[in-house]
């Protein structure tokens, strides 16, 4: 999420069909709260469809440094030219 504007335009200039993301935050602090999902999704034109599951719940400690802070969620994700039929995901506490 560090550099998700770089991520979006290599994955629009590659022409995937199908893009296989890990590590995905969404609204944690080290991310400046974004949901990095819709922000890559949203500048990908040839990608139509998308989900997003979380792996676990990130926790915000002082103890973690600005560059690691939590307060949000941490997942993967998949941006597809297809239609998703299904799809589903297990929270990790």
């Amino acid at each position: 999420g560090y550099n998700y504007l770089e991520q979006a335009q290599f994955i629009s200039e590659q022409h995937f069909e199908i893009a296989l993301l890990q590590e995905v935050d969404v609204g944690n602090k080290r991310t400046h709260q974004l949901n990095i999902f819709e922000e890559i999704a949203e500048r990908v034109p040839h990608i139509n469809f998308g989900v997003w599951g979380c792996e676990f719940e990130e926790i915000d400690s002082e103890k973690r440094g600005k560059h690691l802070a939590g307060g949000g969620y941490h997942g993967n994700a998949i941006l597809s030219s297809y239609p998703i039929i299904d799809h589903g995901s297990i929270v990790l506490k």
